[in-house]
């Protein structure tokens, strides 16, 4: 058995007991667009050959609420690249000026936190949304990303500096075709996905077809 990474590793195929669940990449029907405050947002077209971001010196997340948590314990990927990131010299991918990734694959987590009132009137609307998402009655843990890099990077996993909500895992590298499978050592509650492609801080442009994705349920539970 090869260990992928911190919290990660593949199974062999006899182990394999889960029940698939394709993420719909053709239609834009359960798609959520978000914005951030002052940074221009991404441009998203579904077609036949799955959902295209396309990134000039922008940023925006792509939501998918899921109908009812699911208990995941693998996640497939898989789609094409066109253009990429260069970053500017002397600074490492995933840094202040070059935190910008091709592509994240986000993981939300449901769990206890939740915010008050107080945190309510500042919370950026990111969060808001983000929090919007947990079951009634539960909360957020915080938001699992699995991430295509394009540097050869000091670490593999981190809880981003500017978010206690998110969590970075390096799955792979970024390539003009991907196609990733990754099995979590214990499975994870997901409510839903949070789909991440930058470049605002690079302000490059490129574009990303996701042509694939799915979950794969832990059926032991």
């Amino acid at each position: 058995m090869r260990v992928i990474g911190p919290g990660l590793r593949r199974l062999p195929a006899r182990f394999s007991l889960l029940a698939s669940f394709l993420i719909p990449l053709n239609d834009p029907r359960g798609w959520e667009l978000l914005a951030y405050k002052n940074i221009q947002a991404n441009t998203v077209t579904w077609s036949k050959r799955g959902m295209e971001i396309t990134v000039k010196n922008s940023a925006s997340p792509v939501i998918y609420p899921l109908s009812s948590p699911k208990r995941v314990r693998k996640v497939a990927f898989k789609g094409t690249l066109r253009g990429g990131l260069v970053f500017p010299p002397g600074l490492t991918q995933g840094e202040r000026g070059a935190d910008d990734f091709v592509l994240r694959i986000g993981l939300v987590l449901s769990g206890t936190a939740r915010l008050g009132w107080f945190e309510r009137k500042i919370a950026p609307d990111w969060v808001l949304k983000l929090q919007s998402l947990a079951p009634k009655d539960a909360g957020i843990e915080k938001v699992l990303f699995l991430n295509l890099s394009s540097q050869k990077l000091p670490w593999t996993q981190r809880v981003h500096p500017l978010s206690k909500y998110f969590e970075e895992r390096i799955v792979g590298e970024a390539s003009a075709e991907f196609s990733i499978e990754e099995t979590l050592v214990r499975p994870v509650d997901v409510v839903a996905l949070w789909i991440s492609v930058d470049g605002d801080d690079t302000k490059e442009g490129f574009s990303v077809t996701l042509s694939e994705l799915r979950l794969e349920d832990d059926s032991r539970r």
